[in-house]
């Protein structure tokens, strides 16, 4: 009997011991996290930030032109309409060029209203009124050279509203600025830069210019373009200092341009580059002022440019 007694004790502790060995290291309440440094259910934002969808423009309504008219409204960037906004063109072949000033009817757009004339061909098409849209100076006069238009590659007609293919731009002197009125109708254009700005100061650029050689000794280099002291009718002059010309205190705005020639004409010559392929120089395009107040350019031989009348010489 002690012996039966010993022996059923034995197997009570041997199995006592065997369920405390596979005793699990969970939690008796579930609830706990396993992983009590971890949330359950960490904070995730339940719609991330994504960027937002443009702004769309709302596009204000305009009562039909009249038989014989045609409408433009425009958008203008904001800081640029101080003086108001205007069109410039003809509608008699350039016999004359009058300004059509435009009417403020929400913040930023402008209606024009634009008699159309005689037919007027642009190639092969055939327009009613041709010019361009330009910011109004202070003094109220839109000048000669069309200083203040918009800027070629920075406005575009609108496809959804109005009649839009009853208008076109075409080129002029190199660029695709020009709108041509092809009959009566509304065009929407959205303008996002100007030439120039009358709203704001301009700032003093200067010139570092390695230049050709001159033709003439007596040749004398100088600066024209859309910025104030020129307006592309007249001339800065530029200095010789050792191997490159010089201009100090030019003011101007960054969208301005500029080109050089020769003795205030056209026809004295201006700094042409070569096409390595054709062989050929070409006139160089309007070069505009940019945001670097220091211009400095390479155009001298070595780099393939040279003066008009001598190119390739």
């Amino acid at each position: 009997m002690k012996k039966f007694a010993w022996a059923f004790m034995t197997a009570f502790v041997s199995l006592a011991m065997v369920f405390t060995g596979c005793k699990s290291d969970a939690p008796n309440d579930p609830s706990d996290p396993s992983k009590p440094d971890q949330p359950v259910n960490p904070d995730q934002p339940v719609n991330p930030d994504q960027p937002t969808d443009p702004e769309e423009i709302e596009f204000p309504e305009v009562s039909a032109p009249e038989e014989g008219f045609a409408k433009i409204v425009v958008k203008v960037p904001a800081g640029t309409d101080c003086n108001g906004v205007a069109f410039k063109g003809t509608n008699d072949g350039w016999a004359t060029q009058p300004q059509t000033d435009g009417e403020k009817i929400a913040e930023g757009w402008y209606e024009i209203e634009l008699e159309l004339g005689g037919e007027m061909l642009a190639g092969d098409l055939a327009t009613y009124y041709q010019g361009k849209v330009c910011l109004i100076p202070e003094g109220g006069e839109i000048d000669a050279s069309y200083t203040s238009q918009w800027s070629e590659g920075y406005f575009e007609i609108n496809a959804d509203n109005g009649q839009p293919d009853m208008f076109t731009l075409i080129e002029d002197y190199g660029k695709i600025n020009k709108l041509a009125v092809l009959g009566s109708g509304i065009c929407y254009i959205v303008i996002d830069r100007f030439d120039a700005n009358p709203c704001v100061a301009n700032e003093g650029y200067s010139f570092s210019l390695a230049l050709p050689a001159l033709c003439d000794e007596a040749d004398e280099p100088g600066l024209i373009g859309s910025f104030p002291a020129s307006n592309w009718a007249s001339d800065v002059a530029l200095e010789l200092s050792g191997d490159r010309w010089i201009a100090e205190d030019v003011e101007a705005q960054a969208a301005n341009e500029f080109k050089v020639r020769l003795n205030a004409s056209w026809d004295a010559g201006q700094v042409q580059k070569l096409n390595e392929e054709t062989g050929e120089y070409a006139d160089l395009a309007n070069e505009p002022f940019g945001e670097d107040l220091e211009i400095v350019k390479e155009w001298n031989e070595a780099n393939g440019y040279a003066w008009s009348p001598c190119a390739g010489l």
